[in-house]
């Protein structure tokens, strides 16, 4: 059981991201997402994330591998739910956070994509809005050399 959490990325937090994303929506229909009910991190998207109207659901599990990939602007990482699931995922915030046998946790909700989103889409997608990882000290040193800098959320 995991004592202590950090949180190492908070979606409310990455104006960046947001703004790519609300621009994306609002230029590119076909792959953006729905602005209804609400738009994408508004103050009124956050209220019903808070009060339960867009279900807030979460992943816990163990970081299984977090070694550099071939996507160096897309740091994945691998890791083990409860249940024996395997999960791939982005590495959000700081990569160097991601260290194998450290718990892990995300936090997403489901969105709704544009009503004109491309055919090879889904029409829903899944948005990481929190990671929390086990508190330590341990840090995936390699990261360091292997990036010029630590990407930002993709």
């Amino acid at each position: 059981m995991v004592k202590k959490w950090d949180l190492i990325y908070d979606l409310r937090e990455d104006v960046k991201h947001v703004r790519r994303v609300q621009e994306q929506s609002a230029s590119s229909p076909d792959d953006g997402f729905s602005s209804a009910p609400f738009l994408f991190r508004s103050q009124e998207w956050w209220a019903a994330i808070d009060h339960g109207s867009i279900e807030r659901r979460s992943v816990e599990g163990t970081i299984t591998e977090a070694q550099p990939t071939s996507m160096v602007d897309r740091p994945v990482f691998r890791m083990r739910t409860q249940d024996g699931s395997e999960l791939t995922g982005l590495r959000y915030g700081d990569p160097t956070r991601y260290v194998e046998g450290l718990h892990i946790r995300f936090d997403y909700v489901t969105v709704q994509r544009s009503p004109e989103a491309q055919l090879d889409l889904n029409t829903t997608a899944d948005v990481v809005i929190s990671v929390w990882i086990e508190r330590s000290h341990k840090r995936t040193p390699y990261l360091h050399s292997f990036y010029a800098s630590p990407p930002g959320p993709i």
